[in-house]
C-alpha cells in the first residue's frame, strides 16, 4: 500500500515516512517464536563449549552494560509521549545500538575474541552471520559493490517504493528490509571511497572508478548486516539528519517498538551464546546480582533456560 502523501512531502518528511517502514519491517521480520526453534537447532551453538574463562568479569561488564542501556529503551516508551517523545526519538538509535554492541562484545570476550573497534565488530557479526553461525532469521546481508549489490538469506522482490509497505505480505517487507540495506550499503561504500582517496595520474581526484577499484572498495567495506543499519541510522541521528527525526510524520512510538523487539531479538541470541560458552548458571547469576526490574529479560532468562 503506497502512502498517497508521498510526492507532496518534503524531503525530511519523506525521510520520516520510509524510516516508519524500515524499522517496522524489520519488527515483522524478526518473529521471536521463529528465533528462539532456529537456536534449539542451530548446529553452531552446539560446537560452542562450556569453558572457564578468564574474562568473567569483562563478559559481566559488558552483558551488564548491554542489558542497562536496553532497559532505558523502555523506560523512555513508558514516561513519554507526544511532543516529549517526538524530541527524544533520535536517542533510541543510539541506545539500541550500544545494546546490540555491548552485548555482542560480551559474546566475543566469552570466546576469547574481542575486537577493539566498531568497524570490526560490526564486520565479525557479518562473518558469523555469513558463516552459518547465526539463526537464518538474522543473517540477512548485501554484498557486492555499488552497481551490483546482491542479497543473501533475503530476496528483494522489487516491490513498491520506499515508503511502500504491506505488513501482512512477507514478499513485501522482504523487499523492505532489501532496500534498507541497499541504502546502507551504498552509504558505507561511499564512505569507504572517500577513505580510500582515488586519484588519477595527475593527481586529481577520480569521478568514476574502474570495476576492480569499486570491487577493492567492496571487500574493504564487507557484507552489510542488520547491525549495519541500525548503526547506520545511530550516525544519522546524531549528525546527518536530525530533521528528520523531530518530522511530524516520524512515528515516535512504533520506532521505540520496533528497536525494542530488534534489540531484544538480538541480544537474546548473544545471551545464549555467551550462556554456552560460560554456562547457564554463570549467565543466570550475573542477571540475578543486578536486578533491572525488566520483563523480557526475565522471558528471555526463562527462553534461555529451557534450550540448556
Amino acid at each position: 500500500m503506497i502512502d498517497l502523501k508521498a510526492s507532496s512531502l518534503e524531503e525530511p518528511d519523506f525521510a520520516a515516512l520510509t524510516t516508519n517502514r524500515q524499522f517496522l519491517a524489520l519488527r515483522v521480520k524478526l518473529d521471536q517464536k521463529s528465533l528462539l526453534d532456529e537456536l534449539k537447532n542451530l548446529s553452531h551453538l552446539n560446537r560452542l563449549r562450556s569453558k572457564r574463562s578468564s574474562h568473567k568479569q569483562e563478559v559481566r561488564k559488558w552483558m551488564v552494560n548491554g542489558w542497562s542501556t536496553e532497559k532505558m529503551i523502555k523506560v523512555n516508551k513508558e514516561n513519554l509521549d507526544g511532543d516529549a517523545l517526538l524530541q527524544a526519538v533520535h536517542w533510541v538509535f543510539p541506545q539500541a545500538y550500544y545494546s546490540i554492541y555491548a552485548c555482542l562484545q560480551a559474546y566475543l570476550k566469552a570466546k576469547g575474541a574481542p575486537h577493539e573497534t566498531h568497524a570490526s565488530v560490526r564486520k565479525e557479526f557479518a562473518k558469523f552471520a555469513e558463516q552459518g553461525k547465526y539463526p537464518d532469521l538474522i543473517s540477512f546481508l548485501a554484498k557486492g559493490e555499488r552497481y551490483s549489490i546482491v542479497f543473501e538469506n533475503i530476496k528483494d522482490y522489487g516491490k513498491g517504493s520506499s515508503i511502500s509497505l504491506d505488513i501482512d505480505d512477507e514478499e513485501s517487507v522482504e523487499s523492505m528490509i532489501c532496500s534498507f540495506l541497499r541504502a546502507t550499503r551504498k552509504y558505507f561504500l561511499d564512505e569507504m571511497r572517500e577513505k580510500r582517496n582515488f586519484t588519477t595520474k595527475s593527481g586529481n581526484k577520480k569521478e568514476r572508478l574502474s570495476e576492480e577499484e569499486r570491487k577493492d572498495v567492496s571487500s574493504s567495506v564487507g557484507p552489510t548486516s542488520l547491525i549495519d543499519l541500525i548503526y547506520r541510522k545511530r550516525i544519522k541521528s546524531n549528525y546527518d539528519e536530525i530533521d528528520t527525526f523531530h518530522s511530524d510524520d516520524i512515528d515516535a512510538m512504533g520506532i521505540h517498538k520496533s528497536l525494542r523487539k530488534i534489540t531484544s531479538c538480538l541480544n537474546f541470541v548473544h545471551e545464549v551464546y555467551v550462556a554456552s560458552i560460560m554456562g547457564y548458571n554463570w549467565l543466570h547469576g550475573v542477571y540475578t546480582s543486578h536486578p533491572l526490574e525488566y520483563g523480557r529479560l526475565d522471558k528471555r532468562m526463562d527462553f534461555i533456560e529451557d534450550i540448556f
